[in-house]
């Protein structure tokens, strides 16, 4: 999902939207994500391209996607009580 917000007020929607997504949201956008990357691999794979043109910024991407999925559980899960 990408949103393009061109305004002052849509940035605050978007952030809301952001924030406002469940794990369950986040955890299938991941999982989407990863099999776009994987699909491309399999994609490049067939049309016989050069390894290193394709494994490298997909190992890349799976990373990227990693630690966003880290990041939005992180930022979307509430903070415990303390002690």
């Amino acid at each position: 999902m990408i949103f393009v917000a061109l305004t002052d007020c849509g940035y605050n929607v978007l952030f809301i939207f952001i924030l406002g997504m469940s794990q369950a949201k986040i955890f299938t956008i991941y999982v989407l994500l990863d099999l776009a990357i994987a699909a491309g691999v399999v994609w490049c794979a067939f049309q016989r391209m050069p390894v290193a043109r394709y494994l490298i910024p997909a190992a890349i991407l799976f990373v990227l996607s990693g630690v966003w999925l880290v990041v939005m559980t992180v930022r979307n899960t509430p903070s415990g009580t303390g002690r």
